[in-house]
């Protein structure tokens, strides 16, 4: 099993912010957000809060500010790439974690 942090640097070049970071920006490659696999439904995923995160001091979480920035910058044209993440009960095309977590990166085109 890779960790999340190593999958980054070892795939994408680059690393999160923190481990329980949503996601990243290259400056080579475009925007790379965190999905788990076992929240798509019917085909889609949800990368965005309904309602905003706030942490344990009020202020608003910074995992949601960074995510708003990502989808900020997909909604501009920047390429989107998923970085699809499973606890093993719901990998595509057959993969399958065999201890924890696994990732799986796709890329994806923004569309209204």
């Amino acid at each position: 099993m890779v960790g999340i942090n190593e999958f980054y640097k070892s795939t994408i070049g680059t690393k999160l912010r923190t481990s329980q970071a949503w996601g990243c920006v290259s400056a080579d490659y475009g925007v790379f957000l965190n999905v788990w696999v076992e929240e798509i439904k019917n085909g889609k995923a949800y990368i965005g809060c309904k309602k905003p995160v706030y942490n344990k001091g009020g202020a608003l979480h910074m995992n949601d500010q960074e995510r708003k920035t990502h989808i900020e910058l997909i909604a501009q044209g920047v390429t989107a790439h998923a970085v699809l993440i499973s606890n093993g009960l719901g990998m595509p095309s057959g993969k399958k974690a065999t201890n924890g977590t696994s990732q799986t990166l796709m890329t994806y085109k923004y569309s209204k």
